[in-house]
């Protein structure tokens, strides 16, 4: 696994690849659950399960976050006082959007439970992004 991390860490192109796939399949999965009965079956057994559906939120964005954070490593944005990582910032604002947006459909359901894994998913993994960048030397593109 670290040595996955670590080659994957070094090789923008890679990077920026795999954070694109995993980008299309979080939302292809989004949409299949939504949208298809059998997505509506896979969602009552991931809701019948205790904070299943929470860790899936940490890890979605937070996967998110950890990708973004390696794509652009240095890259900061200001969020009032805070000078928090690009990517994490990314990751944060798009989950907000898409868990506020559930307000306006009928049949979704707004959670301040889900917004606050997806905060925390983003933050920690974000975090463990910076620490896996500063671990490995980069290649030259």
């Amino acid at each position: 696994m670290s040595f996955l991390l670590t080659s994957f860490a070094r090789d923008p192109r890679t990077a920026k690849m795999l954070t694109y796939s995993y980008a299309g399949a979080l939302l292809a999965l989004v949409a299949w659950l939504d949208t298809t009965a059998a997505g509506g079956i896979v969602l009552r057994w991931i809701h019948s399960v205790p904070f299943l559906d929470k860790g899936f939120h940490f890890l979605a964005v937070g996967g998110l976050a950890f990708l973004l954070n390696l794509v652009w490593p240095a890259a900061r944005v200001l969020m009032g006082s805070l000078s928090i990582p690009k990517g994490t910032a990314v990751a944060i604002g798009v989950a907000a959007v898409e868990e506020l947006s559930q307000l306006l459909f009928a049949g979704r359901i707004f959670s301040i439970g889900d917004l606050a894994c997806n905060v925390a998913g983003a933050v920690f993994l974000g975090r463990l992004a910076a620490r896996v960048h500063k671990s490995t030397p980069s290649i030259p593109n």
